[in-house]
């Protein structure tokens, strides 16, 4: 009796569970004026305000993506609405904004344009490939370095030399987004350049993207300005950076200098020496700098 009530019980479960799974969400009639009132109070000068207006329309997703889109295409939206509105879209994610948020990238304020620029990075879209590159020029640091990165996500190799070009930016924060880029696209034709910019550059996060960029993209050629920033370089990042892509490359004439790193002020610095040792000569010495020293001495043909 006791079976049949379970098998009973077990049998009205999974009837119910099948009539729930297969119900049609029902639609919240009152949606619409909801995103209406919400889109109004992201112009309010009410910072709380402000940011549940935010989350509800990002909560809102696909639904309220036509509205927004409908700031975006109205120019005589407020610019901090637009910009806040770019930002809803790019958390939401639906290729119906793409077109709008291209609108955007001329738009007068810079909030605005660099909004609609990270934006486009979230969505990574390649329609959006031609007008990013269009704006790596713009007056504004942000704008560029927002185009820069959003061209590292949406990964076009179109964009390449572009992007190159800005490894040469008057703003450091622009040259090391271009470096990360670079990285991100994994392209050989930006070795020279990154080369130059890790040897050369006053901005020690340029300098760092550079390296781990080289590291990424591991072509031989850019060994002796690794190790040059290894032995060199004041920025301990940088250095790490380096004693990292040589090991990615597998830059043999590096170890002598990755065996001196392991004495480095800094541990970060040490650790990466120790690995890329590793890598190169599939020894595991860890950081014993006194253990590598011995190794390397008897690798010298007098030794053998």
């Amino acid at each position: 009796m006791r079976k049949f009530i379970a098998v009973l019980v077990m049998g009205f479960f999974i009837v119910s569970c099948q009539q729930i799974s297969f119900a049609a969400p029902k639609s919240d009639p009152t949606l619409p004026n909801k995103i209406t009132e919400a889109i109004k109070k992201l112009g309010s000068p009410n910072k709380t305000d402000q940011k549940k207006a935010f989350k509800d329309l990002v909560e809102f997703g696909t639904n309220a993506v036509d509205q927004l889109n409908g700031v975006l295409n109205d120019k005589n939206s407020d610019k901090e609405v637009v910009a806040y509105t770019c930002d809803i879209l790019g958390e939401i994610n639906d290729a119906k904004a793409v077109d709008p948020l291209i609108l955007i990238l001329n738009h007068r304020s810079a909030k605005a344009r660099y909004s609609a620029a990270r934006a486009l990075g979230n969505l990574k879209d390649k329609r959006a490939t031609g007008h990013l590159v269009s704006v790596l020029d713009d007056e504004d640091y942000m704008v560029r370095e927002f185009s820069v990165i959003a061209l590292g996500k949406i990964l076009d190799l179109t964009a390449v030399s572009p992007v190159i070009k800005k490894l040469t930016d008057s703003n450091g924060t622009v040259r090391a987004a271009a470096a990360k880029t670079l990285g991100q696209f994994a392209d050989k034709q930006a070795v020279p350049a990154l080369i130059k910019c890790l040897s050369n550059d006053d901005f020690a996060e340029a300098r760092c993207n550079c390296a781990d960029a080289l590291g990424i993209i591991k072509d031989p050629e850019a060994t002796q300005a690794l190790i040059g920033a290894l032995r060199n370089d004041y920025d301990y990042k940088t250095r790490g950076a380096s004693a990292f892509a040589l090991g990615e490359i597998r830059a043999q004439e590096a170890l002598p200098f990755l065996i001196d790193a392991l004495k480095d002020e800094y541990k970060d610095v040490q650790v990466f020496a120790g690995e890329s040792l590793n890598k190169i000569t599939g020894l595991s010495h860890g950081r014993n700098q006194g253990m590598w020293r011995e190794w390397f001495k008897m690798q010298s043909p007098a030794n053998k």
